[in-house]
């Protein structure tokens, strides 16, 4: 590489990417626009990454090649590219992914021939299958050419789905601004929130990316919110995912921290205040998940503990039952947790929890349906007993 910094610096972050990582590199040594680095993070990969990685570091001296110690977390391995890039332009490159060879040369011309107010240029998107196969085109519908900031934010929430325009080409002195990607998920849909504050987007309207459809990719290899809030940062382990809230509470922090004058900062929070009601955010929505992680931090977290301590009320027993019961809608359990202590009432709530403690998975419930089954007291044997049973013939 020489001296002089390329026009376009591309970060591609990856890790045990050895089935589609060369293709990815390939898509992009073979782009018409060559003025440009490949910067290449390895999240501290187990499987041949990194030797392939290393070998198209030796044949291509545009490519630069990192490797980290530990696996950092998606959101900070992202990041990091970005932070070594030199270039007056830049582009995320996901590993499994493919460019067109005219991608970087149709956006560069865009942003180099258009005023600072384009912040962003990115294609089309054709989804392919995991062999390369076209299955169908997807349009992001994030053309955002509004002069105000307010109906540039009103478009980008109304339409965001894929976010594909995160890994278009970005200026970045527009980038540099922002908090990049958050170690929480959604956290890429905050990033374009930011960006589009600033400036406009521009599509290019042409499949000229290609997104590889396939099981181990981050959306589909991570069901739960909480195992996408690991994978984005594995410190993220222990903590309870509040997604739809977090991403409300960032968005307003955004505009917050914008250079916006104060009216347009208005018109802006106005247009969080009605996506919160309607499509982007709605009340039912963030209701249901601030009451889930408040029965997980408040009840689920200690209820182990307060079972096994619990005096002859049964007070935890019946929380359990309660809590159980207005979530799933359960009338039986309800009417169990309010009822008059008496022995059959007993014998149905330590039914409840023995059966509640079989059928989690985790170590802690597991030792405590053991200590049942070897208590002296033959209630709790009987409750154990009969819920291992149960789980055996299902």
């Amino acid at each position: 590489m020489s001296d002089k910094s390329p026009h376009v610096s591309i970060g591609m972050p990856v890790y045990n990417g050895e089935k589609y990582v060369a293709y990815a590199i390939e898509s992009l040594l073979q782009q018409a626009f060559e003025d440009f680095e490949l910067i290449i993070s390895d999240n501290a990969s187990t499987d041949r990454t990194e030797n392939i990685c290393r070998h198209f570091a030796q044949r291509d001296r545009r490519i630069r090649y990192y490797r980290n110690r530990k696996n950092l977390g998606a959101a900070a391995n992202y990041n990091r590219v970005f932070r070594l890039s030199t270039a007056r332009y830049f582009k995320w490159a996901p590993h499994d992914d493919i460019c067109a060879p005219t991608y970087l040369k149709r956006c560069v011309d865009v942003l180099d021939r258009t005023p600072h107010r384009v912040v962003l240029c990115y294609p089309r998107t054709l989804l392919i299958q995991k062999d390369g196969t076209p299955l169908r085109e997807h349009h992001d519908n994030l053309d955002i050419r509004f002069e105000q900031p307010s109906e540039r934010l009103r478009h980008l929430l109304w339409n965001s789905g894929l976010c594909h325009a995160v890994v278009g080409l970005i200026r970045t002195d527009a980038l540099r601004t922002t908090r990049l990607i958050g170690h929480y998920p959604g956290a890429d849909n905050t990033l374009l929130a930011e960006l589009v504050l600033q400036g406009e987007f521009w599509e290019i309207p042409e499949p000229l990316f290609r997104r590889r459809v396939h099981e181990t990719s981050s959306l589909h290899a991570n069901p739960s919110s909480e195992k996408v809030a690991e994978w984005f940062d594995p410190k993220n382990r222990q903590r309870v995912a509040l997604p739809t809230t977090q991403r409300l509470v960032e968005h307003l922090r955004a505009v917050h921290q914008s250079s916006l004058s104060q009216q347009d900062k208005i018109k802006c929070y106005a247009v969080l205040w009605q996506a919160r009601f309607q499509r982007r955010w709605d009340g039912c929505s963030l209701q249901r998940e601030i009451f889930r992680a408040a029965r997980k931090t408040t009840w689920d977290r200690y209820s182990l503990e307060a079972v096994r301590h619990s005096t002859g009320t049964y007070l935890p027993h019946r929380i359990w039952a309660f809590l159980s019961g207005l979530k799933h809608l359960d009338h039986n359990r309800l009417a169990l947790a309010l009822s008059p202590l008496s022995p059959m009432t007993k014998e149905a709530l330590l039914s409840f929890v023995a059966n509640c403690l079989s059928e989690r998975s985790d170590f802690r419930a597991q030792q405590l349906l053991s200590e049942w089954l070897h208590t002296p007291c033959e209630e709790y044997q009987r409750a154990a007993s009969k819920a291992l049973a149960g789980q055996r013939t299902q």
